[in-house]
């Protein structure tokens, strides 16, 4: 309606009436619609009076209803199912802040008082009416004596309602379920479950019933709706799962003492985790293997069912270090097929040891974490892109280069044409990666140099690990015209 969509995770306190989440929506350059704004709380501060009407007493409802803003001074009421009220000949009821509103619909006198703080668009207050009695008693003062009385009343005869769910949808009784499926049960009563009597078993082709004890029900949930997870493993076989439950007048659920439902499984469950092979330059990765290149990875993530790509993470670190995770943008997830992963990854390493590892799951949330492999980069200094600039020199140059890796020492030499030396520039810039040295194209007497070509050699030289005493050399030329 709108050309968006949206996904609202589970929250940690589950949802209940009356709760709003307002945004808003802008087109951004690129024509599509994007969301600005978000909030799930009121902007004003004002508040509501309700009072059960004089006028109206036989008009009262019992419900829940919500105060719905379309700004900051109009309102209109809705009832539990989300309907707006209306007047008998169809009119949408709206009321006005800070003047009365006599809702003749349902028998209550309404009036909203706005506070310090304006109501905006999807501001909601909720208020709840129900009927309550006056009891009156006589009593003989010789036996009379103070104490406390409790009066209840419920006009509930009914046992809880029971809905199920099966991987988030309803299944026919005896269907064919998956056999690593995720239940959900919701339990709903007006007067509230009593949880001690709540209970679950299962019974497989005819077998004795077994008590099931990791459900899963939020510690913060409400006695009158009360969710009910479990995420069993099953095998090939005809079952009959037992719910046992009743509310605090002693109705129980179903027609006898429980309810069942039954369910069908024709699989084998997927136990077993994707296999991961990695694969360093074509060649299986072992564990304390020297490169002398930069890494390229291949790895290959296989399992017998099928693999969650978006489960897939990398984790990469130096020796000692904690692992940490590789950022996805830096590594590229190719779905052969459903059962086989592979991920390639090139990262630009200075020499060092690392471990690597990988992560990865399949549909059956069955995780498969491997060990981390230690590997040893030792590249060779290699000297890339190296040039002077100006040139021709005027009056000063600097010469710029990269390395592939990092030297312990880096020597700039210049030289006639005829070879003799007339400048070294010693210890210069020798980090990984991109560097620079500066001449002030002058001699070792400091004197000037005249107008004319000149040589000059790039030396890198190592003297430490698998590249012990090498040494790489790069030569250019530079002409000086003043």
């Amino acid at each position: 309606m709108i050309g968006i969509q949206i996904s609202i995770p589970a929250p940690k306190t589950p949802f209940e009436y009356g709760d709003t989440l307002i945004f808003k929506t802008a087109l951004g350059v690129d024509k599509e619609i994007r969301i600005e704004t978000t909030r799930n709380q009121n902007l004003g501060n004002g508040t509501a009076h309700v009072e059960a009407s004089l006028d109206y007493p036989e008009r009262f409802q019992t419900g829940d209803w919500i105060l719905f803003f379309h700004d900051s001074e109009i309102y209109e009421i809705r009832d539990s199912f989300n309907n707006p009220l209306r007047y008998s000949f169809g009119m949408l009821i709206t009321g006005e802040v800070n003047l009365p509103l006599i809702l003749k619909e349902i028998g209550v006198d309404l009036l909203v008082m706005a506070g310090d703080k304006p109501f905006g668009f999807g501001d909601t207050i909720k208020f709840s009416t129900t009927k309550v009695g006056v009891v009156t008693a006589t009593v003989q003062p010789e036996e009379f004596t103070f104490d406390t009385v409790t009066l209840l009343h419920s006009q509930d005869w009914f046992p809880p309602k029971f809905q199920i769910w099966i991987d988030g949808s309803v299944q026919v009784p005896k269907s064919v379920i998956p056999p690593r499926p995720e239940i959900s049960i919701l339990l709903e009563d007006s007067s509230g479950v009593k949880l001690e009597t709540l209970s679950m078993s299962f019974s497989r082709d005819g077998s004795p019933f077994q008590e099931i004890k990791d459900l899963q029900i939020p510690t913060d949930s409400s006695l009158t709706s009360v969710p009910i997870r479990y995420k069993p493993i099953l095998f090939p076989g005809y079952y009959i799962f037992r719910v046992h439950a009743e509310d605090y007048n002693g109705y129980r659920l179903g027609n006898g003492p429980f309810y069942d439902f039954v369910y069908t499984v024709e699989k084998n469950p997927d136990l077993q985790p994707p296999e991961i092979i990695v694969l360093v330059d074509k060649e299986l990765l072992v564990d304390q293997t020297v490169l002398t290149t930069q890494p390229q990875f291949e790895i290959h993530v296989k399992d017998d069912y099928e693999v969650v790509d978006e489960t897939v993470e990398l984790l990469l670190g130096r020796q000692n270090e904690s692992l940490q995770i590789i950022p996805k943008s830096e590594y590229q997830v190719f779905p052969t097929e459903k059962i086989r992963t592979i991920v390639h990854f090139s990262p630009d390493l200075g020499n060092d040891i690392y471990q690597i590892q990988v992560r990865a799951s399949d549909t059956s949330k069955n995780v498969s974490e491997m060990s981390a492999l230690t590997f040893e980069l030792e590249e060779i200094v290699r000297i890339d892109s190296f040039v002077n600039v100006p040139n021709p020199v005027i009056a000063d140059t600097i010469f710029t280069y990269n390395l592939a890796q990092a030297a312990d020492q880096v020597t700039i030499k210049i030289y006639t044409v005829l070879g003799r030396l007339i400048r070294t520039l010693e210890d210069v810039s020798a980090q990984r990666g991109y560097n620079e040295a500066f001449w002030d194209i002058r001699d070792e007497l400091g004197n000037p140099l005249a107008n004319g070509t000149y040589f000059y050699k790039i030396t890198a030289r190592t003297e430490s690990g698998v590249t012990d005493g090498s040494t790489v050399n790069s030569i250019g030329k530079l002409a000086i015209l003043r």
